[in-house]
């Protein structure tokens, strides 16, 4: 189990070279998605409504920032993964390059680049699901919150209602 963590922690922290190419200074720029690499779900995609794997929402895509909002009532600034999918074991790895990608995002100063008025505002992460996570997955949530909350952050983790 200490082993399983240590393993977790060093992958959640192992987020500096990620996705850097020779080719750009950015490490996002993909010919497909905009500002800086990172895709909002805000943006439609105009030419086709079809599923498309560099474009859905979930921990499946970790270059989709799912939904970035602010709460008004915190005056925070909220970072959502949200995953439709019914939780496996196998989504951990998926799961930790995402959440790494979001600390790039932030880390990095794409967040303020994009949003200004989010300047010194409180982040949390709030990974939403339509299924019950795995205990593996729990205990990935636990992981991950430890360290949010090491760097100032917060996290939350809520079921999700369908439509």
């Amino acid at each position: 189990m200490i082993l399983a963590i240590y393993h977790y922690i060093s992958l959640i922290l192992d987020f500096a070279s990620f996705g850097r190419n020779e080719f750009s200074e950015s490490p996002w720029q993909l010919e497909r998605i905009p500002r800086n690499g990172y895709r909002s779900s805000m943006e439609e995609n105009s030419q086709d409504n079809s599923f498309d794997p560099t474009t859905e929402r979930g921990v499946h895509n970790p270059r989709m920032l799912d939904l970035v909002q602010l709460n008004l009532t915190q005056e925070s600034v909220e970072l959502h993964i949200i995953e439709f999918r019914r939780w496996s074991d196998s989504f951990q790895e998926e799961l930790e390059e995402k959440f790494n990608n979001y600390l790039d995002y932030v880390l990095d100063g794409h967040l303020i680049a994009q949003y200004p008025s989010y300047q010194g505002k409180p982040i949390t992460l709030v990974i939403q699901y339509t299924e019950e996570p795995t205990t593996a997955i729990v205990e990935l949530f636990a992981v991950i919150e430890r360290y949010l909350n090491s760097i100032g952050w917060s996290f939350a983790s809520k079921a999700r209602e369908v439509k």
